[in-house]
């Protein structure tokens, strides 16, 4: 009689298994076959830490019904997205939530898992690449488009002319104008104007005001994130992962528990740390480019160094920044215009008062009383 009780119980035991083993697959499938359903697939995974957060849908705001599979859960970054999100704990409890109804949402997992910590969530520095997948050339001149959907084009020139300049032409008309470096090596430069047709002309000096064309190359081109130009590092906005400038900003960041304390501690160091070259300011001459290192050593610079340094610090931490030139009041000048989660653009302004900022423009910070700055008047011709 026990035996027998005891082999009706494992026949129970096997129904119940089997029972549960296809309500969890019907689970499943079942939520596969959604379709707002959301695959982050390896080459979206990449992008999450330099686009997702910038588009308004930061992964705080991500739907239970997003799922993560198995090869894009294992390149999930440490820290994928400038919002404040860390992805370290997101495993089982995060698949549960994808998979199954009556685990609590991934938007509620997200806010549990935040970093405390602005810093922690900062990723590698972006570098711009000229891989030659896309190429237009001349004899001594090369376009290379092959990221232009990352916000920029490079372009190299080889010759022997001593004042080559660049061209751009952009989707609204105007016309950008760079001093190409020459040597062979190629410059990165920004397409900062939106999605559209870029059209790029290089041409030589013949002499005096007199240029011949080298190369031009109509480009149509589709940036998959506004944010991205205003990320890389350019001609005019240089740096690299090793560069002191970088390095600097990262110990500024290390401490800040938002993008908005890392854009107040970058600006509160240069303002305190780099003096206005007055000298240099009478001196310099067209084609000037600014060395950012160079400005951290010698604590000296004009108002393009003021705003390359900053730009340069704050992109290498993953905020977007635009470097614009223009008139201020009367005088041809260059400032910055940040963009933080927190505040959205904020455009050459100064001074932050609690939480309001007012005018982010780090030259004049340093070297005008507070009521002649509320009277400049900023008028945008360039953004880099």
């Amino acid at each position: 009689m026990y035996r027998k009780r005891r082999h009706f119980f494992y026949i129970y035991l096997l129904t119940a298994l089997l029972i549960l083993s296809s309500a969890i697959s019907v689970c499943a499938s079942e939520k596969f076959q959604q379709p707002a359903s959301i695959s982050l697939t390896n080459d979206s995974v990449r992008q999450l830490s330099t686009s997702a957060s910038r588009t308004g849908n930061s992964a705080r705001q991500l739907p239970a019904s997003v799922f993560l599979t198995n090869d894009s859960m294992q390149q999930l970054p440490v820290s994928a997205s400038a919002t404040g999100v860390s992805f370290r704990t997101l495993s089982d409890k995060a698949m549960a939530s994808a998979f199954c109804p009556g685990y609590p949402p991934l938007s509620l997992i997200f806010e549990k898992t935040a970093d405390t910590s602005a810093s922690q969530t900062r990723t590698k520095v972006l570098e711009p690449k000229a891989d030659g997948k896309i190429t237009y050339e001349s004899k001594d001149a090369v376009i290379d488009a092959s990221h232009t959907d990352q916000g920029y084009v490079c372009v190299a020139y080889s010759g022997s002319c001593k004042l080559v300049r660049l061209q751009i032409s952009t989707p609204k008309d105007n016309t950008y104008d760079y001093v190409l470096a020459g040597g062979g090596t190629y410059e990165t430069f920004p397409l900062t104007e939106g999605s559209g047709t870029y059209t790029l002309n290089i041409y030589e000096n013949v002499e005096e005001n007199t240029y011949s064309k080298e190369l031009s190359k109509k480009l149509q081109v589709k940036i998959s994130d506004e944010f991205l130009p205003f990320l890389y590092p350019n001609q005019y906005v240089n740096f690299t992962a090793k560069d002191q400038t970088v390095k600097q900003a990262e110990k500024l960041a290390k401490s800040c528990e938002t993008e908005l304390e890392i854009v107040t501690a970058v600006y509160d160091f240069v303002i305190d740390n780099i003096s206005y070259d007055t000298k240099k300011a009478e001196t310099v001459t067209y084609g000037y480019l600014p060395d950012n290192d160079e400005t951290l050593k010698t604590k000296k610079g004009i108002c393009f160094d003021y705003a390359s340094l900053m730009t340069a610090m704050l992109r290498s931490q993953q905020i977007p920044v635009r470097l614009e030139v223009g008139y201020a009041g009367d005088a041809y000048h260059a400032w910055i215009s940040v963009y933080t989660e927190e505040t959205g653009w904020i455009n050459n302004m100064i001074e932050f008062d609690k939480d309001t900022w007012e005018i982010m423009d780090p030259t004049f910070a340093d070297n005008q009383t507070e009521d002649e700055n509320e009277k400049i008047k900023y008028t945008l011709k360039y953004m880099y």
